[in-house]
């Protein structure tokens, strides 16, 4: 069996600027000048709040310019406290601001409590010892308690923005661009296998040609998982080969982009998750692309501020599906599978992700995995997955 279409190139974009990643900056001077205000000028400080609080509102997902934002935060806090305090009073502080930089990278996660929020809660346990210990902290004089408050919390984010750097990194195979330019056209010969390296198919042969979007019906949702792991060259398949461009690819690239509900996640912001694929810095353009195409913004009200965790949590399937496909947006993957789950009845919502997907697949080659008619029915080829059997399918 041969499939052969061929596809329109081109992919969505608009051009909009983008401010997050200053309003960020100002947030971050505004903080820290806060302490400086509270010392020489505490007539002011309402004035600083309130301009703070409206930085903050425009940057709550935004992680731009971290860890350096952070680190700034921390160095004027501590300056402050040397100024207003002395050395004795600074370095004081500092114990309890390394310790809740410590205890970030050691806190366990217990009951899907776990960084950052445990982490504030010692920061803020942190500073309420030190009150408790040092009650005369709590007058304006000797560096006032403004200051010592803004060096434990920001040496926490500071501390954090590292963490999530490191654990970045470390999910970067899973997560990584390709390594060679491809074209697209993907071929597929033999039968596919399952997680015990048994044929779960007859044997097949597929040739799919640049820019198609093919849809394949399927209401099993293991044997939907083996189909799409065979074409995202995940497993190898039984007596056959499985070639892009023409060519096999190696052990140690990664070529395909697949969305599904067990793809990782990086621990961070929605930025950095959507920027997980980018071969280049995610620019503003791209992420209003994004952001149309896959209904972010609705993603952004359902965080709330709060960071994306490995698992996707605290989204739910649904908005872990768009934050993926908007990763492959931005991307330069040129091929994609979709392994959908159906997971949403909800009209609007199904809507919404049907379009993201048709979206998605613009100038790629695009496979579907799915048991929803309505979003096969938008592909240019559709075939039907049942039993180990590819067959053709009726459209209505």
């Amino acid at each position: 069996m041969v499939i052969s279409f061929r596809g329109p190139p081109g992919y969505h974009q608009v051009m909009m600027m983008n401010r997050s990643a200053g309003f960020g900056w100002y947030h971050a001077l505004g903080v820290a000048a806060l302490p400086w205000v509270w010392l020489f000028q505490p007539d002011w400080t309402a004035v600083v709040v309130v301009l703070i609080l409206l930085a903050h509102r425009a940057t709550i997902t935004s992680n731009e310019a971290e860890p350096w934002r952070s680190a700034a935060v921390t160095f004027s806090a501590f300056l402050a406290l040397v100024v207003g305090g002395g050395w004795a009073v600074a370095g004081g502080w500092l114990v309890p601001a390394l310790g809740v930089g410590v205890a970030i990278w050691s806190f366990p996660k217990i009951a899907g409590w776990g960084r950052p929020d445990a982490i504030d809660v010692a920061a803020g346990a942190a500073v309420a010892a030190a009150f408790v210990l040092q009650p005369e902290l709590l007058v304006s004089t000797g560096g006032g308690w403004v200051a010592p408050i803004i060096l434990v919390l920001a040496g926490r984010r500071l501390a954090n923005g590292v963490s999530r750097f490191a654990e970045r990194r470390s999910l970067k195979g899973d997560l990584s661009a390709p390594t060679r330019d491809v074209r697209g056209t993907l071929s597929f010969s033999g039968a596919v296998a399952g997680s015990d390296g048994l044929p779960r198919t007859v044997p097949l042969d597929l040739e799919i040609r640049a820019g198609t979007s093919l849809a394949i019906l399927c209401d099993d949702g293991v044997e939907s998982r083996d189909f799409a792991e065979a074409l995202s060259c995940r497993t190898q398949p039984v007596d056959g080969q499985y070639c892009i461009d023409g060519v096999p690819p190696g052990e140690d690239e990664r070529l395909v982009a697949v969305v599904g509900l067990a793809e990782p996640f990086i621990v961070g912001g929605l930025e950095e998750n959507v920027a997980a694929l980018c071969d280049a810095p995610l620019n503003s353009d791209k992420m209003l692309a994004a952001r149309e195409a896959c209904a972010l913004s609705e993603v952004e009200e359902a965080l709330a501020g709060a960071p994306i965790r490995e698992d996707g949590q605290p989204l739910d399937p649904h908005h872990r599906l768009m934050v993926q496909l908007a990763r492959v947006v931005v991307s330069h993957y040129q091929l994609l599978v979709v392994v959908d789950p159906m997971v949403s009845v909800n009209p609007v919502r199904g809507e919404l992700w049907r379009a993201g997907v048709v979206r998605t697949s613009v100038g790629r080659t695009a496979v579907w995995i799915t048991p929803d008619r309505e979003l096969a029915e938008r592909a240019e080829q559709v075939m039907v997955l049942r039993h180990g059997t590819l067959r053709s399918y009726e459209r209505r």
